[in-house]
């Protein structure tokens, strides 16, 4: 027998015994039951082979790039830690582009918060030879990559070792042709470390679009492009150097790993077919911290969120990372804030030592499949946008906002059935959380832009809840039957999901009989009532119970899971229901409006 001939045979004796294991501990149900599915209605899991995905994804350093557009890293400093400063004052932020430097970011990124800045002053004590400056895109964009240009030639730096991005972004910021043209054209002849334009992929992310959109943004904003610097006459090599994408990445590791992945490999067919070269089509990648996961309550979770992405972007083989600090919601980062991004991605560089491997994802089917299906998908959505005439043809017919809007309320829907967990939010809320201190109470924002894309937070319906309760007086009673053992899972169900919308509630009790439960209930403290039980203990001596609470004054009275609603009960708390719709109800009988 051939060698290929027994591996296949204990790959599949492994699969079966497998099969039997999964089939014995779902009692019956199917497997599917282990498998879940993206916004993209992608599927996920549970175990994937080499007979789900026979295709290679290529060599790392080779043409479609899937691997990474290198066979190497350098190994002192295998991708870029960039540091974002917010530029309002020229001299604090200059202080603060010092420290993060000094503090160990190879990288700066720029935003600026009003249109007076002062280049020199901001960038002062800086070796534009050893760290690299972003210009954050956004509305001021061509003004100041013009200043930095001039400022570049005024330091009389070694433009040869200059590296870094000047954030145009033509449709996002409406910058003009002939400014992105003049300018690319003088990176090009100038200053080869520099690139001239950004793909804000970032700012559909961050609308609550999906991973196979945010991927056709990339193509349909490079198409765009493409055809611009083409007509300028600059030639499709030097023009597909011109570009970086800044790609969002949230707290799914796997996902965003795959994200990357395909990105690049549907990038480099987009400039292939406007006459690149196979060697040139290798996209550079800023990866940053997606803003629509980070949390205003428990705000200490966004530290483990801000790591799982850092350390996919990496995984991923992103050129560039970018850490928000964990404070982002709540306001201006303080310096333990700021330092805690910047350890994020030093502990995973030189501790972790996470860029030791090239695609350490490479080989593994789940992410070669979810590669392969996002670049599929993603390529879908970009011939739908080009049959439209482009992505501003897209944009300004409404099919791109009417797009991102599905999405956004599709994955709303799914957090709120918790189907999509927020921990500290929708799942596991801490009442008696003590939050960071923050230098301001107004937290930092995108760049407006020309698109229409509003910054859209994962949490934000939940934290409207909690904003209201902060002036609730009353909990809710939990009526736990029998011994607590018995009612434990309930009752811990029934105040994890209250506490998503700020709600306290009594501590379970084992009562002896219904009329000691009776004798506690204090309608001033507790006028909602929860009965939590096992399927057992609910009967029609149910019916009874509520009517006891309601003549002692209970507002309302609901029961935790059971197959249905008893008569007398005004709803039930049950996995998969609509967790706001629940929340809205109860704090209005609270005495809250909706």
């Amino acid at each position: 027998m051939a060698i290929t001939s027994i591996k296949t045979t204990i790959a599949d004796d492994n699969y079966q015994l497998w099969q039997a294991a999964v089939a014995k501990a779902l009692g019956g149900r199917s497997e599917q039951a282990l498998t879940s599915k993206t916004l993209d209605a992608l599927v996920r899991g549970p175990l994937l082979t080499l007979a789900d995905n026979q295709k290679n994804s290529g060599i790392a350093g080779q043409f479609p790039f899937t691997r990474g557009v290198s066979s190497q890293r350098e190994q002192s400093l295998p991708w870029g830690i960039c540091c974002e400063v917010f530029v309002s004052d020229d001299e604090q932020s200059n202080r603060l582009v010092l420290q993060e430097l000094s503090g160990g970011a190879s990288a700066i990124q720029l935003q600026f918060k009003r249109s007076n800045c002062d280049l020199k002053t901001v960038l002062r004590g800086v070796d534009l030879n050893i760290a690299t400056v972003n210009l954050q895109p956004g509305l001021q964009s061509a003004k100041y990559a013009r200043e930095f240009v001039n400022f570049l030639a005024q330091e009389n730096t070694d433009l040869a070792k200059v590296s870094g991005n000047l954030g145009l972004s033509p449709i996002c910021f409406a910058v003009a042709n002939d400014a992105i043209c003049d300018l690319a054209k003088w990176a090009i002849d100038n200053a080869t470390g520099i690139r001239s334009l950004s793909i804000c992929s970032n700012l559909v992310h961050e609308a609550g679009a999906s991973e196979a959109l945010e991927l056709a943004w990339i193509c349909a904003e490079t198409a765009h492009n493409m055809r611009s610097l083409l007509e300028a006459g600059i030639k499709p090599d030097a023009a597909a150097k011109q570009m970086q994408a800044i790609i969002s990445m949230d707290a799914d590791l796997h996902l965003g790993i795959a994200k990357l992945r395909a990105a690049r490999r549907v990038w480099g067919q987009v400039v292939t077919a406007f006459g690149v070269s196979e060697q040139a089509a290798g996209l550079q990648i800023h990866a940053r911290s997606s803003l629509r996961m980070f949390s205003r309550y428990d705000p200490w979770v966004n530290i483990l969120r801000t790591s799982t992405a850092a350390l996919a972007a990496v995984i991923g083989g992103a050129q560039e990372v970018l850490v928000t600090p964990f404070t982002y919601r709540l306001g201006a980062a303080d310096e333990m804030a700021r330092r805690l991004a910047r350890n994020t991605q030093i502990v995973l560089m030189e501790e972790c030592a996470a860029a030791k491997v090239i695609d350490p994802a490479g080989g593994s089917y789940a992410h070669e499949q979810m590669s392969e299906q996002l670049a599929l998908k993603a390529w879908e959505y970009f011939q739908t946008i080009e049959a439209q005439g482009g992505l501003v043809a897209a944009i300004d017919n409404g099919w791109l906002g009417k797009t991102v809007a599905q999405m956004r309320d599709t994955r709303q829907q799914l957090i709120r059935k918790r189907k999509v967990s927020i921990i500290g939010v929708n799942q596991y809320a801490n009442l008696k959380e003590e939050k960071p201190n923050t230098k301001d109470c107004k937290p930092v924002k995108l760049p407006e832009n020309q698109v229409g894309l509003r910054q859209f937070y994962d949490a934000e319906e939940f934290e409207q809840l909690r904003d209201q309760a902060k002036s609730l007086s009353g909990k809710v009673f939990i009526a736990s039957l029998g011994a607590l053992k018995q009612s434990a899972l309930r009752v811990g169900f029934v105040k994890n999901l209250l506490a998503a919308g700020g709600i306290e509630t009594s501590n379970a009790k084992h009562w002896q009989n219904q009329t000691e439960m009776l004798a506690d209930f204090d309608v001033a403290v507790t006028p909602i009532v929860v009965v939590c039980g096992t399927d057992a203990q609910y009967g029609t001596e149910m019916v009874q119970l509520a009517e006891q609470f309601k003549a002692k004054g209970a507002k309302q009275v609901w029961i935790a899971g059971g197959s249905e609603l008893p008569e007398g009960f005004d709803g039930r708390m049950a996995i998969g229901d609509d967790v706001i719709a629940i929340l809205q109800v109860v704090l209005s009988a609270l005495g809250l409006s909706k």
